[in-house]
């Protein structure tokens, strides 16, 4: 083989190099959805399990609600309302944790059943996700900073900040959208530790798990500011397979409303 046979294989080889370096990244850092069911729970969290049931009466749901919503033990609060409510009808349920955007994925492709907390409307842009329509909870948007302690007026208030969010969380990705710039992690204790760091001007997150965490982390400089920027309501949803569950859970999740289990179960 001569020399320039030669150096065009070298640079065929680098070349080759160079395309599967990139295919190999973009996958980690853009999410892209495998072919098959076994590699798509490659990018999930430690939560996760390896294996899961076979059992046609136990359901699989995630959520990225983190602390006192969700928790890895499933002792959450809203662990304990769901789980709760699929027992009155039946059926159970173990929860995990996902990043909130793969959640959506993994319940959009039914290879989870359903997950929560989320906000209405996600149908149109997952079209296998079907709402369960009785609230969970009202979430409570809020500012939380070090620096910055004036009120700040609904989104708009936003723009003239460096400001911080997890990616997946669709009312965040929808309405934070003019600032002065927007820095979007996976995890909650990473926005958090950002804020910390001053690495941004506030971050966005709901007011239960934001004042959790700042307990759990021991970030003592850190306020939440008042009122909250926005107030809504959110919900669960599941694949379109269970959609026929959808009566008789509704049902279930209004009982547990009307006999003090929710309420109960919320000051544990």
């Amino acid at each position: 083989m001569g020399g320039r046979h030669i150096f065009l294989l070298f640079k065929l080889i680098i070349f080759t190099a160079i395309v599967m370096t990139f295919v190999t990244f973009s996958t980690i850092f853009f999410e892209d959805i495998p072919g098959n069911q076994e590699e798509k729970y490659i990018f999930t969290d430690r939560s996760f399990p390896s294996d899961l049931p076979a059992d046609g009466n136990i359901l699989i749901f995630t959520s990225e609600d983190g602390i006192p919503l969700h928790t890895k033990a499933q002792d959450g609060y809203l662990d304990m309302v769901i789980r709760e409510a699929f027992r009155r009808i039946g059926l159970n349920v173990n929860i995990f944790t996902l990043p909130a955007e793969r959640a959506l994925q993994n319940v959009n492709y039914g290879i989870n059943d359903g997950d929560f907390t989320r906000i209405t409307g996600l149908e149109n842009k997952y079209p296998n996700l079907v709402l369960v329509p009785e609230k969970l909870i009202d979430y409570e948007y809020m500012a939380f900073s070090k620096n910055v302690n004036h009120r700040v007026k609904g989104w708009s208030g936003l723009k003239p900040y460096d400001v911080g969010i997890i990616t997946g969380w669709k009312i965040l990705e929808a309405n934070v959208t003019d600032t002065r710039s927007i820095v979007k992690v996976r995890d909650e204790k990473v926005l958090f530790t950002l804020l910390e760091n001053e690495r941004v001007d506030m971050v966005i997150y709901y007011r239960l798990g934001g004042t959790a965490l700042l307990e759990e982390l021991n970030f003592k400089d850190i306020h939440v500011i008042e009122p909250p920027v926005s107030v809504n309501p959110m919900y669960l949803y599941l694949n379109k397979k269970h959609k026929s569950l959808i009566p008789k859970l509704v049902a279930s999740l209004r009982e547990l409303k009307n006999d003090g289990t929710y309420n109960k179960l919320f000051r544990q």
